[in-house]
């Protein structure tokens, strides 16, 4: 029986570490693919903000037009913005465990995607005890899981609602709720 319990062990390890193994190959091929589309997003936005501010050397201040392709700039640095953005949070990072601020990352998470985004009348109060909650955390781990929470609250509101973020303490201080 001890020999069938190690080889019952040695069976279930490896095929945790398989299993580690193919996540760690899907996230591979899934930062690749982002990169890639990133790549192909950059390079029209970057031909129109060329453009753009070719066209804007040419107009004259006065020029009714002036106002419309400044706003054009304006929309394609704010989409190279969010690509970069994206970028940054799809890479692979070595977990680096330091304390955040749990109000700061809320807000940033937040931030880019309801100010970003042409989401209608969307409310996004946030209430946070004070001074605010610190965590000892990866804060890319964080601002994911905070993406994705924020992500799919704007889909289930629709174009109006409130998505309400509370942060507090729990547990005597021991853990933090966002």
């Amino acid at each position: 029986w001890f020999i069938m319990d190690m080889l019952a062990t040695q069976a279930e390890r490896l095929a945790r570490a398989r299993e580690r193994m193919a996540r760690s190959e899907n996230l591979a091929i899934v930062g690749a693919l982002a990169a890639g589309v990133a790549h192909e997003i950059n390079n029209p936005i970057g031909i129109i903000q060329a453009n753009c501010e070719y066209l804007l050397r040419l107009l004259k201040p006065q020029s009714e037009a002036r106002e419309e392709i400044e706003a054009i700039l304006a929309e394609a640095r704010r989409v190279q913005g969010i690509v970069a953005q994206m970028i940054d949070l799809s890479k692979p990072k070595a977990e680096a465990l330091a304390e955040c601020d749990a109000k700061a990352l809320a807000e940033e998470m937040r931030s880019f995607v309801f100010s970003r985004r042409s989401l209608g009348e969307i409310k996004t109060p946030m209430r946070c005890e004070e001074p605010p909650p610190m965590l000892w955390a990866d804060a890319n781990q964080i601002k994911q899981a905070l993406l994705n929470l924020y992500l799919n609250a704007a889909q289930a509101v629709g174009e109006t609602g409130t998505v309400e973020t509370r942060i507090r303490r729990r547990d005597g201080g021991e853990r933090v709720e966002i």
